[in-house]
Formats: structure tokens, sequence, C-alpha cells
């Protein structure tokens, strides 16, 4: 994203799920002007300096380059975004498809042109999702994005190994649990 941070703060995901690690990285210069500033850059805790936890994030992110993941999730974010918005971009059901990387969005509207919510009774990402689970497909449901009660949201975030093959069937496994839940495919009302 050609950004670069002064800060970054990061956890989870950094030792590959196998230690529990957060990590905050600084610039040297600016680690040196704290340290100048105030005679030390004390940034330990009671579990800081953990081996294990930093032998378990080199070996992750030693995997990440190796295997080329950085680039693997640029390319499969772009086609599962293209194949996302080919396969339920006309729904009636689908105000919006979005997302950024690995990690996408279907906003679930009772009509398009409108972009009205589902009531939450009717617990329309709850039931996505238990049909998505059904056919092997875990996803994340949200509900009450438009107002804080309404409003239904279902995401995806595959894995950064996954292939152009598991794409398509996410997206396949996906469309059909919104068409299931909602009903048939309907086509985008005109305007």
């Amino acid at each position: 994203w050609d950004v670069r941070p002064d800060i970054l703060v990061t956890s989870k995901g950094v030792a590959g799920g196998y230690f529990p690690l957060g990590v905050v990285a600084a610039r040297h210069e600016d680690v040196e002007l704290v340290r100048v500033r105030l005679g030390d850059f004390n940034h330990g805790g009671t579990f800081s300096h953990h081996a294990v936890g930093a032998a378990a994030a080199l070996a992750t992110l030693e995997i990440v380059r190796r295997e080329a993941l950085v680039d693997n999730a640029d390319r499969m974010g772009r086609l599962l975004g293209r194949r996302l918005r080919e396969r339920l971009g006309e729904n009636h059901n689908v105000g919006d498809i979005r997302g950024r990387g690995l990690f996408w969005a279907l906003e679930l509207v009772q009509d398009r042109a409108g972009k009205t919510p589902f009531p939450a009774a009717e617990r329309v990402a709850g039931r996505v999702g238990e049909r998505a689970f059904a056919s092997g497909l875990i996803i994340y449901t949200s509900q009450g994005c438009a107002d804080g009660l309404n409003g239904d949201l279902v995401m995806v975030g595959p894995p950064l190994i996954i292939d152009d093959s598991q794409v398509e069937l996410l997206v396949d496994m996906l469309g059909l649990a919104v068409e299931e839940a909602l009903g048939a495919p309907q086509a985008a009302l005109p305007g």
C-alpha cells in the first residue's frame, strides 16, 4: 500500500497462532530520539522478551516471505473481489461488496436500490452463516451495521495460502448460501 508507518502495532497472527504475541515496532531513529530525550526506551513487561514467542514470530515471518504469502494475498484478494462482484453483484439483496486483500464483506439489504436494511428480527446474516456452515464454509456474520440494531453483513477472510480453485469454491458456496437464505437470485432493479 506504499505506507511507511512510524510505529507498527500488531499481534495475533504474528506468531502464526502458535504463541500469544504482540509486537510494537518503531524506526531506529525514533527509538533513539525517545532514548536520548528520556534516557531510556523501556518497552518491557511481565512477559516481554519471550524467546519462544520471538522464535515463533521469526519462523512465521520466514514462511510468509519464503512462500510469498503477501503477494498471494494480493493476487487472490483481487480475484476474490472480482469473482464476488461477478457472482453476487447483481443480486437484489446485496447492497455492497467491499474489501481489501483477502478480507471481503457483503452488505445484505432488502432492496439493492434503496439499500434498506433487513430488520434485526429476521437474522439474515445469521441465516446466511448457517447455510454457509452447513455446506462447509465458515464466514463471519455481523448485525446492526446500518443503525446499531438493523443491517446485516457477512464477511470472508480466507487464509493467505488460498489458491484460484479455492477462491472459486468459496465464491460459489457463499453465493449459494446467500441465495438459499434469501430466496432465488434476483436481478437488481434498474437505476
